[in-house]
């Protein structure tokens, strides 16, 4: 994103919003017998959180993790950060395995950074554990699946390697599968996988796989795109886990605050988890489907029968996804006072105010001359956040906004007094475009005050605002 888009897009604000807690639901009874569960997962920014709250399940007795080696994370330390994880939400002993590295048909994988960020832990707080052989991860799911006094749900969250080789290997053991629920697909939506749009990643990695699953008879729940892009993961998500207390929601509040994008993501993998335990989120609708070649699922009347969720209830997955990480209570939501929500919403509707005055003067930018641009830029700028603080300094900020307001003001007018020397230094380079003069200027005057550190308490106000129901004063993703 270009400098001139992220300072116009800092300014929009979006229009003051409520928030209404929905009525709890039920914490899931000990008294029933518990539901015999296999997660096949990589730990991923949302396969992980899938692990968590079926951890965090007392009416889930999870009987094995299995990591197919085709997933983001390698085997070796995504075991590992398995095993760390299963011991912060007191289950030392679950076993856990890894399977072959390779598709059944083809050599698709995902990109290298996906992968390296896979095998971290970011910002978790975890215990080390001790090392074990990485255990063969379709060898104990056919040993779980047949030691299990009950049939087994199997939720499967990445590409279905292990699956597929397992029912292949030993179609005896179909009968002791209750169901899986899969995340995976892209039926009435598009998909997400840059070279082939109507694809989406786990079935596209290992395409063979997931046919060989789709007709094996099993009865299946398919969490699709179709369902997951009705629950984007965003700034909000984040804030609302920061309120959660038990050592598993705050592993999942650490890791997910260390998440430096938003744009594309959705909780794909939560989604799927929950839905496996609380149907009552997603619609589902009876398809038959087919996978191709290229992981695409296809409706076709000759393809198999399977449950789809086409849609799914963001409130009601949200509630129930923090709430068992929680324990089966959430701490109360904190709200704004009748003074902050108008201080915020004057704030707001300054910003709004300042960014379509900043984004008039860009757009009148138009001159060729690469010196008038660099120079309208850094004027336009200043007279944006100057405007900020002519509509809101005469007002008295509440007690919690005190602070962080007193450090806007001070950003703003140390802008406003490095603008001279700025506009002095911009060099009169024809040869140069306007990013280069500009990266010339500050880099000569090197001022006390930027627009990143205007951000920066924006965000911070913006925290504190959205986490209450209150206006975002602060756009940037």
């Amino acid at each position: 994103m270009s400098l001139l888009k992220a300072i116009v897009i800092a300014l929009v604000v979006a229009t003051l919003t409520g928030c209404v807690d929905d009525p709890p639901s039920a914490v899931p009874s000990t008294e029933s017998p518990a539901t015999p569960v296999v997660l096949d997962y990589s730990p991923t920014h949302s396969d992980i959180g899938a692990l968590l709250y079926l951890a965090s399940r007392p009416d889930v007795d999870l009987l094995a993790v299995t990591l197919p080696g085709t997933g983001e994370a390698d085997c070796v330390p995504g075991t590992r950060n398995t095993r760390q994880l299963l011991a912060l939400a007191d289950l030392p002993d679950v076993p856990v395995g890894c399977g072959r590295d390779e598709p059944l048909k083809g050599h698709r994988g995902w990109p290298d950074e996906w992968r390296v960020e896979a095998n971290k832990l970011p910002r978790v707080l975890v215990q080390p554990v001790a090392r074990r052989p990485v255990l063969d991860a379709e060898a104990l799911l056919a040993d779980v699946l047949e030691a299990a006094d009950d049939k087994v749900t199997i939720v499967a969250v990445g590409p279905l390697t292990n699956l597929a080789v397992t029912l292949t290997e030993h179609p005896e053991l179909v009968s002791r599968i209750e169901r899986i629920v899969i995340m995976g697909g892209a039926v009435d939506v598009e998909g997400n996988v840059p070279d082939t749009p109507s694809a989406e990643w786990n079935l596209y990695v290992d395409p063979e796989a997931a046919r060989i699953v789709v007709e094996s008879g099993v009865p299946i729940l398919l969490v699709p795109l179709d369902a997951t892009n009705d629950v984007p993961f965003g700034r909000d998500v984040v804030l609302r886990l920061s309120l959660l207390e038990t050592p598993t929601g705050r592993a999942e509040y650490q890791r997910l605050s260390a998440q430096t994008w938003f744009d594309g993501a959705f909780m794909w993998d939560e989604l799927t988890a929950v839905a496996a335990m609380r149907p009552d989120t997603v619609t589902i609708e009876q398809r038959r489907l087919a996978v191709d070649a290229d992981g695409a699922t296809l409706v076709r009347d000759d393809g198999s029968v399977v449950d789809v969720a086409v849609g799914a209830d963001a409130a009601v997955f949200d509630d129930e996804f923090r709430r068992v990480l929680n324990g089966g209570t959430l701490p109360p939501t904190p709200s704004l006072t009748a003074e902050e929500a108008a201080y915020l919403h004057t704030l707001s509707a300054s910003m709004r105010r300042a960014g379509k005055q900043a984004e008039a003067a860009f757009d009148d930018m138009t001159e060729d001359d690469a010196y008038v641009q660099a120079t309208g830029f850094i004027t336009a700028t200043v007279d944006a956040v100057t405007a900020i603080e002519d509509d809101t300094r005469q007002l008295e900020p509440p007690v919690d906004l005190a602070e962080p307001m007193r450090r806007l003001y001070a950003t703003i007018d140390a802008m406003q007094a490095s603008e001279g020397d700025l506009l002095d230094a911009v060099p009169h380079d024809p040869d140069a475009d306007v990013w280069d003069l500009l990266g010339q200027a500050f880099e000569q005057v090197a001022p006390t005050a930027t627009i990143e550190d205007l951000f920066a308490i924006c965000e911070e106000i913006d925290d504190f605002s959205v986490l209450r129901g209150g206006p975002e004063v602060y756009v940037t993703r």
